[in-house]
């Protein structure tokens, strides 16, 4: 066993959700036990945002420098940095620092950096991840560290996050019913969170000859780039069925959805990793 024991880091949350976003100031200490005297290169902590993309495609018959290959594949990967910000516990120098035995504890304050910064995000072939990390630095000995992933979110702009969204669809009913359906809907804001309920306003005129019961989907599509390639994610989040609309109907209709707790966060702010909602009627 090594001299560094208990090497612990902690922060404090800003809210009682445990988010953070750009422009919070983490607060949190860093400690440890040494059981006998070291000589360090360095000690830090840092919070750093990056987002990676990585994916591969089978080829059949690829041509790789003038060779014909069978079950070649492609692989696609690219990285972003979107911030990093570091405070050493111990000053830097040219020289290495000497660490007394004993109980060891650090104070430290982190701000991470204003702009529009995507949130954490963890898809099949992508990720957005935030970190906070602490690592002490010694010559010729393997780093220590502690770190904690944080709960992400962007800040959103609220006039617009509480607008309407509309649109509106004309539907030919098959070979055995003649007519036509007209359906118009609203929803009661444009920006989402997981756990929300959607609230959905219909107006909907039947002009068939036939029964129709209207359900009501929400899907996601991501989106993971890599210079010129892409890789398209698609996927459900929910569905349900709503109330069944006679023959002749004309009228308006309502439903709430209930988006589960656990679902991804819309992005629009990252150039590799987009993701995006659609209710479908």
């Amino acid at each position: 066993m090594g001299p560094i024991k208990d090497f612990k880091l902690r922060y404090e949350a800003v809210n009682k959700q445990n988010t953070f976003a750009a422009g919070d100031l983490i607060n949190g200490s860093l400690s440890f036990t040494l059981s006998e005297e070291i000589k360090i290169k360095s000690l830090y902590v840092k919070v750093k945002g990056d987002a990676n993309v990585h994916w591969s495609e089978h080829q059949h018959g690829a041509h790789q420098h003038g060779a014909h290959q069978h079950g070649a594949h492609t692989h696609h990967s690219r990285h972003l940095r979107f911030y990093k910000a570091k405070e050493f516990l111990v000053p830097e120098s040219k020289d290495e620092t000497v660490l007394q035995q004993g109980d060891h504890r650090y104070q430290f304050k982190l701000k991470i950096p204003e702009g529009n910064i995507p949130p954490s995000f963890q898809g099949y072939h992508g990720k957005i991840v935030h970190v906070l990390q602490a690592k002490l630095k010694r010559s010729w000995h393997t780093s220590t560290s502690d770190q904690h992933l944080l709960n992400f979110v962007s800040r959103m702009y609220l006039p617009a996050v509480q607008s309407h969204q509309s649109g509106s669809v004309d539907k030919k009913v098959g070979t055995f019913s003649k007519g036509k359906v007209h359906l118009s809907a609203t929803v009661d804001k444009q920006v989402y969170s997981p756990g929300d309920t959607v609230h959905v306003t219909a107006k909907i005129k039947n002009q068939s000859s036939k029964k129709m019961r209207i359900k009501y989907s929400i899907y996601s599509k991501t989106v993971y780039r890599a210079y010129h390639h892409a890789k398209i994610e698609n996927g459900t989040v929910c569905k349900i069925a709503g109330e069944t609309i006679e023959p002749d109907f004309e009228g308006d209709v309502s439903c709430a959805i209930a988006i589960p707790a656990d679902s991804k966060l819309s992005i629009h702010n990252c150039e590799i990793i987009t993701v995006e909602f659609y209710l479908k009627m």
